[in-house]
């Protein structure tokens, strides 16, 4: 049980991953001019403007195949005996991969706004793309080493 359940986690997390990287990205890319975005992304698959303000969109889409597992169980007779088991066939199930990216910028091409929709197989490519470099935390200065030791007692020129 344990076995597999390992990759089932594994899936999960770097699907959490995926999408933290679309979302700090895209999230440091507000503010700045929408060729920010052009340079990490590559050119938009689509550009409309509404209200004054432009929408720009990256976007994939494609179908892959995932394996299955199709389990039955099955009885039947054999030389006047009865019989089940259980037969298992493997075989591919198709699924849609894919990622939609949108920014939106004022009048200056100035990025305001942004919003994404995608799966984990669709928005990978993007996430790599839009990975925000963590930064490295600021090394600690080691404390300062202990002066000299004054001894306590009657040789003390304090007199304590």
């Amino acid at each position: 049980m344990i076995k597999r359940l390992v990759p089932l986690c594994a899936v999960v997390l770097a699907g959490c991953t995926t999408f933290s990287n679309i979302d700090e990205g895209m999230t440091a890319l507000v503010g700045q001019p929408i060729d920010a975005a052009v340079d990490k992304l590559g050119y938009p698959t689509n550009q409309v403007t509404v209200g004054g303000k432009k929408i720009y969109t990256w976007g994939r889409s494609y179908i892959s195949s995932i394996p299955s597992l199709t389990t039955s169980n099955v009885n039947g007779t054999v030389n006047g005996r009865n019989y089940s088991g259980t037969v298992t066939t493997t075989g591919s199930q198709p699924v849609e991969m894919y990622c939609t990216l949108r920014f939106i910028t004022d009048q200056n091409d100035v990025i305001v706004d942004y919003n994404w929709a995608g799966n984990l197989g669709g928005c990978g490519l993007y996430s790599r793309y839009l990975k925000v470099p963590k930064t490295p935390r600021p090394a600690v200065a080691p404390a300062p080493a202990p002066g000299p030791v004054t001894p306590r007692g009657k040789d003390n020129k304090d007199g304590v």
